[in-house]
């Protein structure tokens, strides 16, 4: 047989820990001079470091070495009889883990998963067992926070309706994270039950200038309650997948502008109707953009 050890294996990201180390075991063999293996996973969530040989079929040299992003081919041969027999550890395997989920640790080559004995000849398939990695975080050592954040829309009456959104944390992983805002006074967002850790803010309002992730608006958490500044989402983006107000968006409103049926998104203040309101909202807020709008707004 061969396996790796230990199996199922659970990781606990902690921010600052990423070593795993999982060895690689061989039981119920006879007279075993060299090995090899592919072992495949996630790349997403493992990254390969090294593979150091144990002391049990020592001393061996390197018959093969193939590395690749979710996929190690390694080869081995003990220098001189006699095999090793039963069971015993062939190597240690290094990984840093470089995200969080589930994934299996595949001995995926069926023809790549036997070994060989003294004096040569034939090779002898391993029974090979899969191994599985859940990288997670501890509740224990990670604990849940609340956020709280109080955003205004602009030119409407009402607060509520605006989507906000803490991405996938940095180093535990947990989320993302969504929350729309309420009509009350003050804070009107609310996340419960959110990972310590590095996040990403972001909106996606319809109709608004909109805060991307590619402008990095990053917030830390790190107590038991944190409170997001306040943010002014600025309307007039009728067309708002560009996070510009320019002419597709003057053109939306003003091609609907009077309609008894129209496009929704024209309604810039969500009144019901596409009226002088909803033009002078555009024209006033003409050739703003999110870049230059929430350059200096910081979480």
């Amino acid at each position: 047989m061969l396996r790796l050890d230990p199996t199922p294996a659970t990781f606990y990201l902690n921010g600052t820990q990423t070593e795993l180390k999982v060895d690689l075991m061989a039981d119920d063999v006879t007279d075993l001079l060299t090995y090899e293996f592919i072992l495949t996973f996630n790349p997403a969530i493992l990254e390969f470091v090294n593979i150091t040989p144990g002391t049990w079929l020592a001393p061996v040299f390197t018959l093969h070495s193939e590395v690749s992003p979710g996929r190690i081919f390694f080869a081995y041969a003990r220098l001189g009889p006699p095999g090793v027999n039963e069971s015993g550890k062939l190597a240690t395997l290094t990984f840093h883990v470089v995200g969080h989920g589930i994934t299996t640790l595949a001995f995926s080559d069926p023809e790549h998963c036997r070994y060989g004995r003294f004096g040569g000849g034939a090779l002898y398939d391993f029974d090979c067992q899969n191994g599985s990695l859940n990288a997670t975080y501890d509740a224990n050592s990670i604990k849940p926070v609340s956020v709280l954040g109080s955003v205004e829309l602009q030119g409407r009456a009402g607060r509520g309706g605006a989507v906000m959104a803490l991405s996938t944390g940095q180093f535990v992983g947990q989320g993302p994270y969504s929350a729309t805002s309420t009509n009350a006074a003050g804070n009107n967002v609310s996340f419960s039950n959110v990972a310590m850790d590095l996040y990403r803010v972001t909106t996606n309002t319809p109709r608004y200038l909109n805060i991307p992730l590619s402008m990095n608006k990053q917030i830390a958490l790190v107590g038991a309650s944190t409170t997001i500044a306040p943010l002014n989402l600025i309307g007039g983006n009728a067309v708002w997948s560009d996070n510009e107000i320019n002419t597709q968006d003057l053109g939306l409103v003003s091609g609907e502008f009077g309609k008894t049926s129209f496009i929704a998104d024209a309604d810039l203040n969500n009144d019901g109707a596409v009226d002088i309101f909803d033009l002078a909202i555009v024209a006033g807020n003409y050739g703003r953009s999110s870049a230059v709008e929430y350059a200096e707004w910081v979480p």
